[in-house]
């Protein structure tokens, strides 16, 4: 049964104004590297933006979640899976590749690799993280329940 706490309320649609930052972050610095290849530096701040971008999409989902009556909901995996079952998110394999993504970011010391992770940001994972920020805004807006 949903509860109507209004700090729950505050929360998620504050954690949503920051999801939605990083969101267009993330979208702009893949549009000003779109026709050229990255620099190494330009690189790396893509991946930190995308970094920031997926934490702040489970957290988000996380206490939208909470605010729909999912009190037990704790850790992005339990998260994203109900985020999936509930219709929230759309293909829960593109959603767990950019949960394994984000915990490997953070040990990337080869240049390889981060390239390949700044083409599957760019390719995979950054429209998701759009669609879901725009489909929360439009629940913000509408008032929707679910």
């Amino acid at each position: 049964m949903p509860h109507h706490n209004s700090h729950q309320d505050i929360r998620w649609e504050q954690r949503h104004t920051n999801l939605l930052r990083a969101s267009n972050n993330l979208h702009e610095a893949l549009a000003q590297t779109a026709q050229r290849r990255p620099s190494k530096l330009e690189r790396q701040g893509i991946v930190k933006a995308f970094e920031l971008a997926y934490e702040l999409a489970w957290k988000t989902l996380q206490d939208y979640l909470k605010h729909q009556g999912y009190d037990d909901v704790v850790g992005p995996k339990a998260v994203l899976r109900l985020a999936f079952s509930e219709g929230l998110i759309q293909d829960g394999e593109r959603w767990a590749a950019m949960h394994r993504a984000r915990n490997e970011g953070a040990h990337i010391y080869s240049d390889t690799i981060a390239e390949t992770l700044e083409q599957e940001i760019r390719n995979s994972y950054a429209a998701p993280l759009q669609r879901l920020s725009e489909d929360l805004g439009r629940r913000r807006a509408g008032g929707a329940q679910s």
